[in-house]
């Protein structure tokens, strides 16, 4: 599969075609199909938030992952804020995307490593 905005609509329209449910974390349980759509945001917010248009076009809810720590972007910034409520206030959820990597070298007081 490419990796475009063309072939992600694509994979919505095939995925519907199928009879799959499209569907979030909380209410997949009751459905006999479907698919849970997830993306973890790794470098751009804004990025993100063209995707969670794309699928605000297609009538599609989503849960977008972030950061705390990344050298890509500051989630604290006024502007991620405002993108990562733009992607809410379109109906997707949000949540946060852990990458324990950051932390493998993280101590408390008496320098215990605690991951």
């Amino acid at each position: 599969m490419q990796f475009t905005y063309h072939a992600y609509k694509d994979l919505i329209k095939r995925l519907r075609s199928k009879q799959y449910e499209l569907v979030g974390y909380t209410d997949y349980e009751s459905k006999d199909q479907c698919a849970i759509l997830r993306h973890d945001v790794d470098i751009s917010i804004d990025k993100a938030l063209e995707l969670a248009t794309l699928e605000h076009q297609e009538n599609v809810k989503s849960t977008y992952f972030f950061l705390l720590n990344t050298d890509f972007y500051n989630i604290a910034a006024k502007g991620s804020i405002e993108n990562i409520w733009r992607i809410h206030d379109m109906g997707h959820e949000i949540g946060l995307h852990f990458d324990e990597t950051k932390y493998t070298d993280f101590t408390f007081g008496g320098g215990q490593n605690i991951f």
